[in-house]
């Protein structure tokens, strides 16, 4: 029964992202104001996150990625963060696990394919 549970919800929160970046998938104005000011580079505030590793920055990274999509998968690509990421799905902490597997997931889901071999080559290491 709680595997189920944890199906239904896993496939309810894949539907959502779908229809999240269906119906947000051109946000032009936001995205050029993160270009534009290059705000993730010079906060570095990806690289901050995934190197705390604590459950509450791994949260919000997930969040910054769901909201800023693919340009904060590039971002977290070009900056090296996969590994870091990657690395946190065999922490002790079962939360931090999922968490960072939900990154993942975020991170797949939102990333140009550049992203997602950055992932499996961090995953075959």
């Amino acid at each position: 029964m709680h595997c189920l549970s944890r199906l239904a919800i896993s496939i309810e929160s894949e539907i959502q992202a779908w229809i999240d970046r269906e119906m947000l998938r051109y946000e032009t104005p936001t995205m050029d104001l993160v270009l534009k000011l290059k705000f993730f580079s010079s906060l570095e505030t990806t690289r901050a996150l995934a190197s705390m590793g604590s459950v509450h920055s791994v949260e919000v990274l997930c969040s910054l990625i769901r909201a800023i999509r693919s340009l904060l998968v590039d971002e977290i690509e070009s900056n090296g963060e996969i590994l870091k990421v990657i690395t946190l799905l065999n922490s002790r902490d079962l939360q931090l696990q999922v968490l960072a597997l939900e990154c993942v997931f975020e991170i797949g889901y939102f990333g140009r394919m550049g992203a997602v071999d950055a992932m499996v080559k961090a995953i075959c290491m």
